[in-house]
């Protein structure tokens, strides 16, 4: 035994084991420590996202999993008066560069041809724009006739519904066997997509030309009351003006002129 050394020679090996299992030990409870400190940080981290910021947060999830989630974006104008005709331009270039009109639906349009979306009877003002651009053929397409597929062009269906602004929404995806929910938060417009296909709900029409308050000047002259509103729809066959609860309905050509 060496002078100042407490152990016999033989010892030192199981001293040094001792020492580096130790070690071993402490280095496994601080990296189990590390990542319960992270996993908490991180569930605190979405759920202040998930209350908050959902709409980043969905961004997240859809850069994962793969899931397509809404997009949303503020109002071309005020949300307090918003004019569908007047903002058609707008909400035409977030539908996309190459989207194709086929359909308009407002429901509780004013006197002036505005909707209040901040209003709060229900059910509430909105409108929805239905738009479809070209798309290829998609890989997995099922062959002509199956399914009621024709031979093409292909179409991807593209939604925009314009609401109230600050309405949060809790969506189920269901992909690939696996089901994804989130909340987001309306901005004032959202957009959402569909799968292609090669039939169309309405015909392609061309841009509204004919503003709202215009079709309700020729509506005040056929008994409907100013302070009410109306449900206008825009295809390819015209506008339909109606107000229901008064039984009053009215159909417009593409240039505005009152059909008899």
């Amino acid at each position: 035994m060496a002078q100042g050394d407490f152990y016999p020679d033989e010892q030192r090996p199981s001293i040094a084991i001792k020492r580096r299992s130790s070690l071993l030990r402490i280095s496994l409870a601080g990296c189990v420590g590390t990542l319960i400190f992270l996993a908490i940080a991180a569930g605190i981290g979405v759920a202040i996202l998930s209350v908050f910021f959902p709409n980043a947060l969905n961004g997240i999830i859809g850069g994962i999993t793969g899931v397509q989630v809404p997009q949303t974006r503020a109002l071309p104008g005020s949300a307090g008066a918003f004019d569908p005709v007047a903002s058609f331009a707008a909400v035409s270039a977030f539908a996309g560069s190459d989207a194709q009109l086929t359909s308009i639906s407002a429901a509780n349009v004013r006197s002036d041809g505005t909707l209040d979306l901040n209003a709060t009877y229900s059910p509430a003002p909105r409108v929805d724009y239905e738009f479809v651009h070209e798309v290829p053929r998609p890989a997995d397409a099922p062959p002509v006739g199956a399914g009621g597929t024709g031979t093409g062009p292909w179409y991807e269906p593209v939604t925009i519904e314009v609401y109230q602004p600050g309405a949060r929404r809790h969506v189920t995806r269901i992909g690939g066997g696996v089901s994804t929910s989130f909340d987001y938060v309306n901005d004032g417009m959202t957009r959402d997509t569909d799968s292609p296909t090669t039939s169309l709900s309405d015909p392609i029409v061309v841009a509204p030309k004919c503003g709202f308050a215009d079709l309700w000047k020729v509506a005040l002259q056929n008994d409907a009351p100013k302070d009410a509103v109306a449900r206008i729809d825009y295809k390819a066959a015209g506008y339909s003006f109606s107000i229901s609860a008064l039984k009053v309905y009215l159909q417009f050509d593409l240039d505005c002129r009152l059909k008899k």
